[in-house]
């Protein structure tokens, strides 16, 4: 059986739960290999993000959020902004 984006990203062993680290983000993408990294990115362009230990860290649900756009090439409807 195939694991949606939210299987994936929420139980992803992130080092803080708060969310995931850029190396943690990177590393999560490696489960889907056709994404249109440009509409992941811009999905990712602007959200709140916070620090922890001197690392930039994006929620679970943003990184969530990025993966679908980018896997379906849409950018982020206004209902899914913070």
């Amino acid at each position: 059986m195939k694991k949606s984006v939210f299987d994936i990203v929420y139980n992803y062993p992130t080092k803080n739960k708060m969310g995931f680290t850029h190396s943690e983000m990177e590393d999560v993408l490696k489960n889907f290999p056709n994404i249109n990294r440009e509409y992941y990115d811009k999905a990712l362009y602007g959200v709140t993000c916070t620090m922890i230990d001197d690392e930039m860290i994006t929620y679970h649900c943003d990184i969530e959020n990025a993966i679908t756009c980018g896997l379906k090439s849409t950018n982020l409807s206004n209902g899914k902004w913070d």
